[in-house]
């Protein structure tokens, strides 16, 4: 009998009974461990690395038929990856091997590795690691601050020449750390920063849609009176977001104040943040598996983009010749006045620009900026009979985009074939703790939308009435307060209008024993029917003008007719208990005036009838108020 494996599980049945009447257990208990799912899950995620927790737990109940809790797959899930990618020891003993191997597979490349050595000799790697190929240049910290970007720019100037940044643009975002070090190694350095940072920061105290767009627009600005025209506009909203975005710097984020020359009108950090995306998920594994997977999407990338030039026609980059398509349906809207020599005015109404074809320059400023004639520039090519293609930077040529993407990284040999350095193994550095608890949810971004979550209760500002803070911490100046409609007198009423009608009209009694809430109905209900039997088809033709009950609310919107009101209210105060000689002594005066001002005259009274007595709404010709009036 063969001999099974000591370290398989198994079990030894030794009494069976055939008769059960219990129901089955799918609660295997200590069986099934985190051990036994990563055995049996290594090949689904080779082939699906990005399975989800819960997909996985769905699975191990149809498949096997048991439960396991939602803590059992999430420790399932860290012991297939270690099978898969190894401890993260393994990765960090092999990283002099793998340094040597990028100096072997691409020469020239340089690769430097940082060890802190602690008392017991013992190296641990602090996560400073410069790696730089021929297309792809990164540093792997274990936090950002001054330092380590000053060492990362030391590096980067010293590997690219980059004469302390002479004639050079740089964009960021607004990391201090980052600003400081670009200052002391670059001094010369155009220093941009992103326009979306600087709108993030200033959303989260003045959210406004006006302010968003003034903002955009005054740094799409490529001349200085218009950032003004637009920067006064937000001021003349808030004062705080002016203090707010004039703090920032403009110089560093707008168009208006840019260097001339350079083929660069980029206010986002758009490539950088691109790039970030992609590396999201390797950002998350070992330190090889992480660069490998960086190293091999760069790869792939330089490859794509240097096939890309062969389908282009002519000498320019496609992007820039689809920009010059699109001011050519522009050009009827501007007229071009020669002034001598390569000098040109072109002016479309109220707007006039100076277009200098031999110093290629435009008074908009955005030839200078953008490296390719602008739209002014393309109007006065084309009243030439010339294309402004010729007059294209040099750094959108063709020859240039072919000699960025003639180079590629080499490809490395599998980490079986790396040679063994005599170098002592580094340990993982030690695990940053950062103080307080460690938060759970994820951080929203100002710009997302938190209708799921609400904030609860927000702050409104009692000097300047603006959201978001409070009189304490306002710096704008004190607003007067604006007009509140004045509250109603009394008491609200607690019981609905059509539920006291229902209990007996205006007195509150019931409609037994003959109440004048059910001798009004029956009697306005009566004068109803015998309107409709005398109109006969004219009734039937021609709607009515109004309803003829007074328990009806009126439609305070329509016209309504006096004298079908007035025989109305006749009506119901007559079934009311009003005598005649009492109604006569209220409309009698205004019986004896007739035109628009008797309709007036004999308003007055039946409105104060119906406000005190019936407790109605009425508006129509010959209303006293604009506004219809509803008396509680």
């Amino acid at each position: 009998m063969q001999n099974r494996p000591i370290s398989e599980r198994s079990f030894q049945i030794k009494k069976i009974s055939g008769t059960h009447i219990c129901s089955r257990s799918y609660d295997f208990g200590g069986l099934v461990n985190p051990d036994w799912i990563a055995k049996h899950y290594v090949k689904e995620f080779l082939s699906k690395p990005d399975m989800k927790t819960t997909e996985l737990k769905d699975d191990i109940e149809k498949k096997f038929f048991c439960k396991v809790s939602m803590g059992q797959c999430r420790r399932a899930k860290v012991r297939i990856q270690t099978l898969i990618e190894g401890k993260i020891s393994d990765h960090y003993e092999r990283l002099w091997d793998y340094a040597h191997e990028i100096r072997r597979s691409n020469p020239g490349s340089t690769v430097k590795l940082s060890v802190h050595i602690e008392r017991w000799l013992e190296k641990r790697v602090q996560k400073d690691i410069w790696t730089g190929w021929v297309l792809l240049k990164g540093k792997i910290v274990d936090v950002e601050n001054k330092d380590n970007w000053k060492w990362f720019i030391e590096l980067l100037s010293e590997d690219l020449g980059l004469n302390e940044g002479r004639e050079l643009s740089i964009i960021s975002d607004q990391h201090k750390g980052l600003i400081e070090a670009v200052k002391e190694v670059m001094p010369h350095v155009e220093h941009r920063q992103c326009a979306r940072h600087i709108y993030a920061n200033l959303r989260k105290p003045y959210s406004s849609d006006e302010i968003r767009k003034l903002f955009w627009l005054a740094a799409k600005s490529t001349v200085e009176i218009q950032f003004m025209n637009h920067i006064n506009a937000i001021k003349a909203i808030s004062i705080g977001a002016y203090d707010h975005l004039m703090a920032r710097n403009p110089k560093s984020w707008c168009r208006a104040f840019f260097a001339l020359g350079k083929a660069c009108e980029a206010i986002k950090n758009g490539m950088s943040e691109s790039f970030n995306s992609v590396i999201d998920k390797a950002r998350k594994k070992p330190i090889i598996t992480m660069l490998e997977e960086i190293r091999l999407y760069m790869m792939s990338r330089c490859h794509k983009m240097s096939k890309i030039h062969e389908t282009w026609e002519g000498d320019i980059c496609s992007s820039i010749l689809q920009k010059l398509v699109k001011f050519k349906r522009s050009l009827r809207y501007w007229n071009v006045f020669p002034s001598g020599g390569n000098c040109f005015e072109v002016r479309s109404g109220f707007e006039a620009y100076k277009v200098d074809l031999e110093g290629k320059n435009c008074t908009c400023r955005s030839w200078g900026l953008c490296g390719y004639p602008c739209l002014h520039a393309c109007a006065t090519f084309y009243s030439l009979h010339t294309g402004p293609e010729k007059n294209v930077s040099f750094y959108f040529e063709k020859s240039k985009f072919v000699e960025a993407y003639k180079d590629n990284i080499q490809p490395l040999n599998g980490s079986n074939m790396w040679e063994r350095t005599s170098y002592t193994k580094p340990l993982p550095p030690k695990d940053r703790r950062m103080p307080g608890r460690p938060s759970v949810k994820r951080k929203r971004h100002v710009s997302e939308k938190n209708d799921k979550y609400p904030t609860g209760r927000v702050m409104t500002c009692k000097n300047c009435f603006e959201t978001g803070h409070n009189s304490r911490s306002c710096k704008n100046p004190k607003h007067v307060p604006p007009p509140q409609e004045p509250k109603k007198k009394g008491r609200p009423r607690t019981v609905d209008e059509s539920e006291r009608r229902s209990r007996g009209g205006r007195s509150g009694r019931g409609t037994r024993g003959g109440g004048r809430g059910s001798t009004r109905e029956s009697s306005m209900n009566i004068q109803n029917e015998t309107q409709q039997e005398e109109g006969g088809a004219e009734a039937q033709e021609k709607p009515m003008k109004m309803p003829m009950s007074m328990d009806e609310d009126l439609d305070t919107d329509a016209a309504i007719d006096v004298e079908v009101v007035y025989e109305a209210v006749i009506n119901d105060l007559r079934f009311s208990g009003y005598t005649e000689s009492e109604i006569d002594s209220c409309l009698t005066k205004s019986q004896e005036v007739g035109g628009e001002e008797g309709l007036r005259k004999r308003r007055k009274p039946f409105e104060r009838i119906i406000k005190t007595k019936l407790r109605k709404k009425i508006a129509g010709p010959g209303s006293t108020s604009k506004i219809p009036v509803d008396v509680e």
